[in-house]
């Protein structure tokens, strides 16, 4: 590990700060994905097999919509995590191989190339959350358009209240996804001014 007056030491600095946020931001969002998954799967079965009594009281079109918007936030529910995931395992390789270094100079082409490699996940994570807000936009109105026939839903269809128990998961990930967006968008100026460091010691 290099110590305090290492040239290697504030580049540590920013990564132990980076693996810390995307390590909390992958605990907190991999428990509400599981929710809102657990919930589109149920209600994706429910409408399935109960689709023309549904279809004739909030309308064909709503029930498409819903059903495409759903289906695409599950698909892109994992690939957000692996995402996270890969951003982790190249800070912990970064990390090692700054405690593991004899002498700054000996690493400093293998961890610039290293945290290139970062900036480019962390910019293309900013890219997938923004496409994943986009994406609860367009489901949150089709839950609440659902959730005004509730009264008469309720008669033939038991679970209709977990559309309010979605559409709260849908407000809690939208802004946590904002926020993280935001985040995102200084850790991705973070890892620059960490290469532009590194180069200046390349160039020492």
């Amino acid at each position: 590990m290099p110590q305090s007056n290492s040239p290697l030491a504030p580049v540590q600095d920013t990564l132990d700060r980076l693996q810390s946020w995307f390590q909390d931001l992958q605990k907190t969002l991999k428990s509400n994905l599981k929710t809102m998954v657990s919930f589109l799967k149920n209600l994706i079965k429910a409408i399935g097999q109960g689709l023309t009594q549904f279809i004739s009281v909030v309308g064909k079109q709503t029930v498409d919509a819903f059903l495409k918007a759903a289906n695409d936030l599950l698909e892109r529910a994992e690939p957000l995590l692996a995402e996270i995931e890969a951003i982790l395992q190249s800070l912990a390789r970064a990390l090692k191989l700054i405690a593991k270094a004899a002498s700054p100079a000996a690493i400093v082409a293998r961890l610039k190339s290293i945290l290139k490699k970062i900036a480019t996940f962390i910019n293309k994570l900013l890219t997938s959350v923004l496409a994943f807000i986009s994406r609860l936009n367009l489901i949150s109105p089709l839950l609440k358009l659902i959730d005004t026939f509730r009264r008469v839903l309720m008669m033939m269809f038991k679970w209709i209240g977990q559309v309010s128990g979605l559409f709260t998961v849908v407000k809690t990930l939208r802004a946590m996804l904002k926020k993280a967006a935001t985040a995102l968008k200084n850790h991705i100026k973070d890892t620059a001014e960490a290469l532009r460091k590194l180069g200046e010691l390349a160039a020492a």
